[in-house]
């Protein structure tokens, strides 16, 4: 996943981190980011696994792209069967793995701040990947709790938000994400 400083890729790797530990899956997250307060390509990589995993794949199966510059990276790495979610409210991609969500203008419309879009991007996921809903939405007040009760209903309406956008675009769980044994050492 990858966007420009500020978009929020950091945040929805710890949310799909935070996600996978939830379940008991071994997780190697990577993140590579510019030192500017602000700009500059960010992005990172999120395997999670039933066995103890420490390293990235050589091939990715989803990328989560908030700039053109993230996807075009990206591609490269995408498995046969990978699929790309892109924020079409940024840039259009003419790929058939790829599928656009405005989520810039979404929540921005919806919340009046589009800064919630990362959340709007893991809600999406959640969708994609079938995750356990009770489940996304505790990731989600977890994370957020500590910011205050705004801040949380914020997040708490962009996960809605994402996730009602992937089902209306027909998308529907690809991978079933079993539960593991993993444990925090």
């Amino acid at each position: 996943m990858g966007g420009q400083g500020g978009d929020g890729t950091l945040t929805v790797s710890d949310l799909l981190g935070r996600y996978f530990r939830t379940q008991g899956l071994y997780v190697y997250a990577s993140r590579t980011v510019l030192s500017r307060i602000r700009g500059g390509h960010a992005d990172a990589s999120v395997r999670a696994s039933r066995n103890p995993v420490a390293a990235v794949k050589p091939e990715v199966d989803l990328i989560l792209a908030f700039d053109q510059e993230a996807a075009e990276i990206g591609r490269s790495e995408l498995s046969s069967e990978g699929w790309i979610l892109y924020d079409s409210s940024v840039f259009h991609l003419d790929d058939p793995r790829a599928v656009g969500f405005p989520f810039a203008t979404l929540v921005g419309g919806a919340i009046g701040q589009p800064i919630y879009k990362n959340t709007a991007a893991y809600g999406a996921i959640s969708i994609l990947m079938g995750f356990d809903m009770t489940l996304t939405r505790k990731v989600i007040e977890d994370r957020f709790r500590r910011r205050g009760g705004e801040a949380l209903t914020k997040n708490l309406r962009a996960l809605e938000l994402g996730q009602t956008a992937a089902k209306d675009a027909g998308i529907t769980a690809r991978w079933n994400i079993l539960p593991g044994a993993a444990h925090d050492l």
